[in-house]
């Protein structure tokens, strides 16, 4: 089985892609159970794991990547990410790690795991239609001075994620609560409207994603306002 590879100045934390070669289901296993102890508010999302894994990406543009975190061979965390290729654009959905772990963990760990998932981000887009532009995370007020901290800036744009995730329509219409979309530009991105990469980052959450309709009032309304941003 896969030792998982080490994460450059994160001190001894490794990652094996759960998605990778010659990786078997005890390693789902564990990564559902790191995800279940940290966000029991988001169990369906144990079940996504568990279809990526035996059917790949749910979109041909999409790259699923499932990191089980190891301490000592331990599992310790997790990172989820998602690669947009068609939009240029990273989803970051779940990152956590057991908080024993985190204090034996050097203080620049959470940068130096955070810069390894741009360039896996920037190494998949360059096998699709546009180079990443950003990566997005829907985060909560609490804990956006943290990354702040790592170069992410918040969007203005009243953001709205839909209850049950992109399982929503199981429950009738949609219904939503506000998120704060943060985002971290690449160069590519940098050098474009903030418009242009705001509106690229909702679609691939809002549409690509949760598989909201486009027609959608609220993601109408979001996307508008996001389009809109001059700085």
């Amino acid at each position: 089985m896969p030792a998982g590879l080490e994460i450059d100045g994160a001190g001894g934390l490794r990652r094996i892609d759960v998605l990778g070669p010659d990786v078997d289901a005890s390693r789902l296993a564990q990564l559902q159970a790191v995800h279940l102890r940290h966000f029991p508010e988001h169990a369906h999302v144990a079940g996504e794991m568990a279809a990526a894994f035996e059917g790949g990406s749910f979109d041909p543009e999409v790259v699923v990547h499932q990191w089980l975190l190891l301490l000592d061979d331990e599992p310790v965390g997790e990172y989820i990410f998602h690669v947009n290729t068609r939009r240029g654009i990273m989803l970051r959905h779940f990152l956590a790690v057991d908080q024993p772990a985190r204090k034996r963990l050097p203080l620049r760990w959470l940068s130096s795991i955070t810069a390894e998932v741009q360039a896996q981000g920037e190494a998949d887009s360059r096998e699709g239609r546009a180079p990443l532009l950003a990566m997005m995370s829907e985060v909560k007020p609490s804990h956006l001075e943290g990354w702040r901290r790592l170069g992410y800036r918040t969007l203005e744009i009243g953001y709205l994620e839909p209850f049950h995730g992109k399982h929503w329509a199981d429950f009738g219409e949609p219904e939503f609560f506000e998120m704060t979309p943060c985002v971290k530009l690449t160069d590519e991105g940098a050098a474009r409207p903030i418009g242009e990469v705001a509106a690229a980052a909702v679609y691939a959450f809002s549409v690509d994603h949760y598989r909201l309709p486009e027609d959608n009032p609220t993601v109408v309304s979001v996307l508008e306002r996001a389009r809109a941003l001059e700085s």
